[in-house]
């Protein structure tokens, strides 16, 4: 798949879902297959059924974004904001619970509420955001690597997003 020959993927991709219809990688595989093939509604089908039975939430971030991404693409952003109100309803508090786990969702979450026009919710989350990535690691496991540079483009605050890339 991340060769781009799908042609080669698919029957890899087939026979892994009859061999292990219950395994753990499975819905994973399908996503990346289902991305890569353009089927991005079926990766997003994939996403939501992920969502079904995880609860870890360093599991949901993923499958989140493909949501998102769907939502982006066809419109539909209340409906992947209620995904991250369903899954991470600690993101929508007056004070927001982020942590190192949750903070990509955060990000993510506040891309969408600036897209819908919940302007107030998207200055809470950032802050919230910013306040957390402040108090981690830049290049390190669980660090904020480009976090930082990218909550602030999409704000549109450039010079800001550049600096953070320095």
């Amino acid at each position: 798949v991340y060769l781009g020959d799908l042609d080669s993927a698919r029957p890899w991709h087939e026979q892994y879902k009859q061999d292990f219809p219950s395994g753990v990688d499975g819905p994973w595989l399908s996503i990346e297959y289902f991305k890569a093939s353009g089927e991005q509604l079926e990766a997003a089908n994939v996403a939501d059924e992920v969502l079904g039975f995880t609860r870890d939430t360093f599991q949901v971030d993923y499958p989140l974004k493909v949501i998102r991404d769907y939502a982006i693409d066809t419109d539909r952003i209340e409906d992947a904001i209620d995904k991250y109100r369903q899954h991470l309803p600690e993101l929508f508090l007056s004070e927001p619970q982020i942590n190192s786990a949750t903070i990509s969702s955060a990000i993510d979450l506040v891309l969408l509420l600036k897209l819908s026009g919940q302007n107030n919710a998207v200055d809470t989350l950032a802050a919230g955001s910013f306040e957390l990535m402040r108090t981690m690691p830049r290049m390190a496991l669980g660090g904020v690597e480009l976090q930082d540079a990218e909550l602030h483009a999409i704000l549109s605050n450039r010079d800001a997003a550049i600096e953070a890339l320095a």
